[in-house]
Order: structure tokens, then sequence, then C-alpha cells
């Protein structure tokens, strides 16, 4: 199972799988259209089996969190895997046994700071740590990536299972927890004030932060919030105010400053500014699980477990799905209904993560 790929500034994508590592290869030398494509088998690949995300700081390193076994972080050929070592003077706090030692987002803000936001807490790593590491290890190390700070249980918060973290144009960090809401963090003081959103258990397990502006949109597994950083004013949308479906995988900020919407849906919902609109994808009663979106100069791409790839131009859906029993003509098909992720890369091409 392909999980996640990015594309970095030589034009590389890396693939990162569920049971098999990672691979690279070169997306410069595509024709157009719909191109199937396994990764071979390469020399640069992790004894880590499970990659869930990949991320390229400013550096050119590649970052690649894994779902149980910390960090990898890769420059040129070098490849070192990484634990987070705890500041000075704290202990290491314990994972709950349903939890597993995983990074589940990584994110890098305008200072160059790091973020990782693990079921450890909240690791804060400075831009010298990432500098000085970075280049001159092998693939078999096993380093200590020693963290600035680490913010959880210890700084105030409830829990220690952080999902996601974001920063808004003003420079403030906000966090999402697993079961404890949306979180704003003072540097200064390193706490964090609570954004109450609601008394309700789902609304407050927190997927993702996607800023816009001066609004943080934040989706959880019961619909999806708006929150202005300025007034405190948050609006929640929902089944019955605009949404198809409250249970939310992806928020996408497309070039038109429209927030797009992934969820279990026959249609996909947009906020343009003024309200939530639908554009239906599937007819009648059949539905999709909309689990990644983007978008590229062909319009908006919906990746689903299920039901292929949608692209959605205008008041036009093209549906792509694995028609290679039913055509021989090469190029045209998915390898698989079920697609974990979709990504435009800077040629305008379009890639799709499959379940083969």
């Amino acid at each position: 199972q392909i999980k996640s790929v990015d594309e970095t500034k030589d034009r590389r994508l890396w693939v990162g799988t569920t049971y098999d590592g990672f691979r690279i290869f070169d997306s410069g030398t595509l024709d157009d259209g719909l191109v199937p494509y396994l990764p071979q088998e390469a020399a640069d690949t992790s004894s880590t089996d499970v990659i869930a995300h990949i991320y390229q700081d400013k550096f050119g390193q590649m970052w690649l969190s894994t779902y149980g076994e910390g960090l990898l972080c890769v420059s040129e050929k070098p490849i070192a895997m990484y634990t987070i070592a705890e500041p000075d003077g704290e202990s290491k706090p314990e994972v709950p046994a349903d939890l597993p030692n995983a990074v589940n987002d990584i994110f890098e803000d305008k200072d160059g700071v790091f973020w990782f936001a693990t079921n450890k807490g909240l690791y804060e790593i400075g831009e010298e740590m990432i500098r000085t590491f970075g280049h001159r290890f092998t693939l078999g190390d096993e380093l200590q990536l020693p963290a600035l700070r680490r913010y959880g249980k210890n700084t105030g918060l409830p829990t220690n299972a952080i999902t996601a973290v974001a920063q808004d144009q003003f420079g403030t960090i906000w966090i999402g927890t697993e079961k404890d809401g949306l979180w704003k963090l003072n540097r200064e003081t390193s706490t964090f004030t609570l954004i109450s959103l609601s008394p309700r258990q789902l609304q407050n397990m927190i997927r993702e932060i996607q800023p816009a502006g001066e609004l943080l949109w934040v989706g959880t597994f019961d619909g999806v919030y708006s929150y202005n950083v300025l007034t405190q004013r948050k609006d929640y949308f929902w089944t019955q105010n605009g949404l198809p479906h409250n249970n939310i995988y992806d928020i996408y900020l497309d070039p038109k400053d429209r927030v797009w919407f992934s969820t279990y849906t026959n249609r996909i919902a947009y906020f343009d500014g003024e309200g939530m609109e639908q554009v239906p994808i599937r007819s009648g009663e059949e539905t999709s699980q909309i689990v990644h979106l983007t978008s590229n100069d062909d319009g908006i791409w919906a990746a689903s477990l299920g039901t292929g790839l949608y692209r959605i131009e205008g008041d036009s859906i093209t549906n792509f799905v694995d028609t290679r029993e039913e055509s021989d003509e090469d190029g045209k098909s998915l390898l698989s209904v079920f697609c974990h992720q979709v990504l435009s890369d800077r040629s305008n091409n379009i890639w799709v993560t499959h379940r083969t």
C-alpha cells in the first residue's frame, strides 16, 4: 500500500508505503495523461516499514514520520533514524498501551523551527539542531534529536496525544489533540489556552487544522469549525448547514481561497467566503469516502477509498477508476480504486497513491 507522496525541489518523487519503506524516482520525464507507475526496487530504502508523512525542509532534507518507529531524515545519500531526546531535565513520558509511538504531523514554522506532533506530546526543535544533525550520517545510525521543549501534560495540556499542528498568518502555533480539542500556544510562557469548541467528545477529536487568512478551519470527527483568531468568533458547519457528512478527513485551501472538505459523501463541499456550496460527484444515494484533496490547472482532484479519483472542473466531473480488465489502452487507468493521497507537482502532473 502506498500511503504518502511528496515532490522535492529537484522534481524527484518520494513515495512512502505501508509495509515496504519508501522509494525515490524521477518525475520529470512523464508524458501527459494518467500514467500508472509502480516504483521499482531501489538501494535507498529504509528498514522502517510504515511511512505516514513525507516533508522536505528548506535545507533540502527529507523528513519521514513513521507509525511506531520515530523519525527518518534523509539528505542526499545519508539516511538516519532519529529518536527525539527529551529537553534537559525532563523524563520521557509514557505512551498509553492503546497508542503507538507515532509521529502524527510534521510542521516547519516561519522561523525555521520544526514541530513534531506525537503521541508523547508536541516537540519543538530549533533550526540549528536540524542543520547540525542533517548531513553526516548513514543508514542504520540511530540518533537523538535534542528538543528545545516538549509540550504536553508537563505544560498543562490534558493529554500528550497531539494529532495536528499549524501556524496562522500572525505566527501563532495551534495544536489539535486526539480527544481534547483545539489549543493555542503562548510561546513566551510555554503554556496553552483551550479554545472551547463544544462539550461533545467527537467535536473535540481534531483531525486537521487549516489556516486561511484570519480563520482557522478545524476538522473533527463531527463537523468542522471556522475560528477567527482576531475576533474569537467561531462558526460550526455540519450536515444541517452545508456539509454532506460530519466526519472530516482533509481540509484543502485552493488557489482561489476556497476551502474544500473531504468526507464520506456523494458530494464535496467547499466554503467560498459566503457560505457552503456542494458539488455532486456521484448520482443517487451512492457514496464515496473522500480522504484527500489537491488542485492543479485542470481543477480540483479528490482521492477516495473505494471509488477511485475524481476531477472537478467547473460543472464537469470525471471519475478515474481501474479499467485495466476492460481496456488495453495504456496510461488511462488507475492501478486501484483505493487511493490514499493525491499530489499535484510543479509540471502540473497529478500523482495518486494506491492500495494495490
